[in-house]
C-alpha cells in the first residue's frame, strides 16, 4: 500500500476530520521529525498568514496543525481504544470556544488540502536534501583522493 493510498483511506473514512484535534493536548507523533514540523508549520502560517478573531487565530493554528500531525503520524501517547469510550465522546466539545461560540474548527476540506500540500511539499523538501547530500559527498571524496595523491 503507498502512502498515498493510506492517506486516502484516512482522509475518506467518513470521520469529520476537525473532531480528531478538537481537544488541543499533549500528543506523541511516531516518525516526526524536527525538520517536517517545521515544514508543517510554515505550511499552515502560508495557508492563512493573516489573524483573524474568530477564525485564523492562534487556536485555529495549534488545532490545525495538531489535526495533520495526528491524521500523518498517529498519537502513541492517546490511542484510539475501540472499546473504552474518551471523555472526548460524551463530554460536551466546549473546548476552542468564546461566548459559546466555536471558534476552532477548521474544516474538513481544508485539512484534506493541508494534508496535501504539506505531502508535496515534504517531498520537495526531502529531494532537496538528497540532491545537496549526493553534491556533499562527491566533493568529499574528490577532495580526498587529492589527499592521497599528494
Amino acid at each position: 500500500m503507498t502512502d498515498g493510498q493510506v492517506i486516502e483511506g484516512i482522509l475518506d473514512a467518513g470521520e469529520p476530520i476537525r473532531e480528531i484535534g478538537r481537544v488541543v493536548r499533549q500528543i506523541k507523533p511516531q516518525g516526526l521529525s524536527f525538520y517536517e514540523l517545521g515544514l508543517l508549520v510554515d505550511m499552515v502560517h502560508n495557508e492563512a498568514p493573516d489573524y483573524h478573531l474568530l477564525e485564523n487565530q492562534c487556536y485555529w493554528f495549534v488545532t490545525t496543525i495538531c489535526a495533520i500531525i495526528i491524521l500523518l503520524y498517529g498519537d502513541t501517547l492517546n490511542p484510539v481504544k475501540l472499546k473504552t469510550k474518551s471523555p472526548n465522546n460524551y463530554l460536551p466539545n466546549l473546548a476552542g470556544r468564546w461566548k459559546n461560540m466555536l471558534v476552532v474548527a477548521p474544516e474538513d476540506m481544508v485539512i484534506r488540502r493541508m494534508v496535501i500540500k504539506f505531502m508535496e511539499r515534504q517531498e520537495e523538501a526531502f529531494s532537496e536534501v538528497h540532491k545537496f547530500s549526493q553534491i556533499f559527498i562527491c566533493s568529499f571524496l574528490k577532495s580526498q583522493k587529492g589527499r592521497k595523491g599528494t
